[in-house]
């Protein structure tokens, strides 16, 4: 998303919450406006794993002082390394630089990632986020599933795989939810909503402008 979209953006939130304008309904439950989401997965021979987690938001109101970033992995033998790389946050409009502190709570099998604003975000603001995990017993032999899960309003996400090997097969699922949530299959190729790539040992799956989902990618080696 280029500045002149960003700066459009900022305007509506700002016009929102000086009560000029209504907030888009797809936005209507969320707290940030995910510019860019990326997740860079790493597997080895061993079936660990390292991840590299990217992400960039803006807030649609102003007064948030603390966020967590909840991150647990399921049926892994625990989690090995964890730090952050870096959290950064300007103002889009002042271009100043702003304080934001990120710091990782790690146990065996959940990771937290909590980030505090002083002063608080407000409108206009942009934060950016990178953390690496390293994960003991990622995958194993067979059918693996790995769920990635849109909490609010995303504008694009990217999901990269590394796998040891070239995987017998690759699918891709979207889980909408609702009364009946609906299951549907994403199929190889791109359109104007996704990009699934499978090329060799790798697995490469973008999505634009996402709204509360989640996606899981499935593959066997």
């Amino acid at each position: 998303m280029d500045r002149k979209e960003l700066l459009k953006l900022v305007n509506h939130f700002k016009n929102v919450e000086n009560g000029i304008e209504k907030l888009k309904p797809e936005l209507q439950g969320s707290k940030y406006y995910h510019v860019y989401v990326e997740r860079k997965i790493n597997i080895d021979k061993d079936g660990n794993a390292r991840i590299v987690s990217v992400r960039e938001f803006l807030p649609i109101f102003s007064g948030i002082s603390e966020e967590y970033i909840s991150f647990k992995p399921d049926e892994v033998k625990g989690i090995s390394y964890s730090k952050i790389n870096y959290i950064k946050r300007e103002n889009l409009l002042s271009k100043e630089k702003l304080n934001a502190e990120a710091e990782i709570q790690q146990d065996k099998n959940q990771l937290l990632v909590r980030m505090k604003f002083l002063p608080p975000l407000r409108v206009g603001d942009k934060v950016r986020l990178k953390y690496t995990v390293r994960i003991k017993g990622f995958v194993s032999e067979g059918e693996n599933i790995h769920t990635i899960q849109a909490a609010s309003f995303t504008y694009y996400l990217k999901l990269l795989i590394y796998l040891p090997k070239k995987p017998k097969r690759a699918e891709v699922y979207k889980v909408t939810f609702g009364d009946n949530d609906i299951i549907s299959k994403i199929p190889l190729g791109r359109d104007e909503d996704y990009n699934f790539v499978v090329n060799d040992t790798m697995i490469k799956f973008e999505i634009y402008r996402i709204a509360f989902s989640a996606y899981s990618v499935i593959w066997e080696i």
